[in-house]
């Protein structure tokens, strides 16, 4: 089993009960453990519906295979566009996935270009690696990297996991803009 998770979630407004459930989701496919802000160690709502990070611990390796880094498999998923540089998105300067696909609907959504499944594009994590390779030295220096939104990257876990363990194999952080849904 490989373990990978984001650095960090980007809670969106108004989809708290969703929310938690998908922070919390995401932590146990991961095995990982959610840092409180925002959270009680039970996984219960956000205190706030505001925009707010919660950090997750991660690790990139292959259980049972002595802590030894694990292979980063090239997955391929649907992407609506990235983005080389942002300051909105994250900490520091960040690269943008904006993923295909989602259902929730909402009204306040600021991408209801990405909702259809079928729409966008077809895209290799590999291919992607390369992009924000070619812009690193930017996204770098302030703790910047690569934020997965969508869309609803969760509806696409393999993908966004590949996607953030090629971030971290560049030394880079990672944020996932999710509503908790998938």
């Amino acid at each position: 089993m490989i373990n990978s998770a984001a650095n960090y979630v980007l809670l969106s407004n108004g989809a708290s009960p969703l929310l938690a459930a998908g922070v919390c989701q995401l932590a146990r496919t991961f095995r990982c453990a959610v840092a409180a802000r925002g959270f009680k160690a039970a996984c219960s709502q956000p205190t706030e519906l505001q925009r707010r990070y919660v950090h997750l611990a991660y690790a990139d390796t292959i259980e049972g295979s002595g802590g030894n880094p694990a292979p980063i498999p090239e997955v391929v998923g649907r992407i609506h566009s990235t983005e080389s540089f942002s300051a909105v998105d994250g900490p520091g300067i960040r690269f943008i996935v904006f993923t295909q696909g989602c259902g929730m609907r909402c009204k306040f959504c600021s991408n209801p270009d990405t909702w259809s499944s079928s729409g966008g594009e077809e895209a290799s994590s590999k291919d992607i690696a390369a992009q924000i390779r070619s812009v690193a030295p930017y996204l770098r220096p302030g703790g910047g990297g690569v934020t997965c939104s969508g869309g609803e990257p969760l509806l696409q876990p393999e993908f966004t996991a590949a996607i953030f363990q090629e971030a971290h194999a560049q030394g880079m952080t990672t944020c996932l803009d999710t509503t908790g849904q998938g």
